[in-house]
């Protein structure tokens, strides 16, 4: 009789112990679930070619992904720093990436029904590709144009 009250017991603090570590994994701010805020990607935004402080972001572009396209196909944005808001509509992991002067530009992998901040810098005016970087997700069609144009 003892014995299986101890293990009733001991069944009981496992799984509540389970469900508190469910409901703290749950909650907390979006860099707790290894997303990167724009601020702070290691190489999603190149260095201000004027060194000294960021720029100020002088477009904001929200860009939806699912298989397989990213919406708009083609966006506008003014030089200088470009803040992205990614959107994964799909089903699968997508990233965003941008290429300039021959470098990628890319976010971290977003997962399906989720958002991450993205920004990158871009001084000359020029058409640049974006893309998803996931590897064939780029053949497939998630690709497009990102328009700079001079400061406002």
């Amino acid at each position: 009789m003892v014995r299986t009250r101890r293990w009733s017991w001991m069944l009981i603090l496992a799984a509540f112990a389970a469900i508190s570590i469910l409901v703290l994994a749950g909650c907390g701010s979006s860099t707790s679930a290894g997303l990167t805020p724009p601020s702070s990607s290691g190489n999603a935004e190149p260095s201000p070619s004027s060194g000294g402080t960021p720029p100020v972001s002088n477009s904001v572009l929200t860009m939806s992904e699912k298989e397989y396209s990213i919406t708009p196909a083609t966006t506008t944005a003014h030089s200088g720093k470009i803040d992205f808001t990614i959107k994964n509509d799909g089903t699968i992991v997508h990233n965003f990436a941008v290429d300039v002067a021959g470098k990628e530009y890319k976010s971290s992998d977003v997962k399906p029904g989720m958002s991450i901040p993205f920004s990158v810098t871009i001084s000359t005016p020029g058409d640049y590709q974006f893309y998803c970087a996931i590897p064939g997700h780029r053949a497939l069609g998630m690709q497009g144009t990102l328009k700079v144009t001079g400061n406002p």
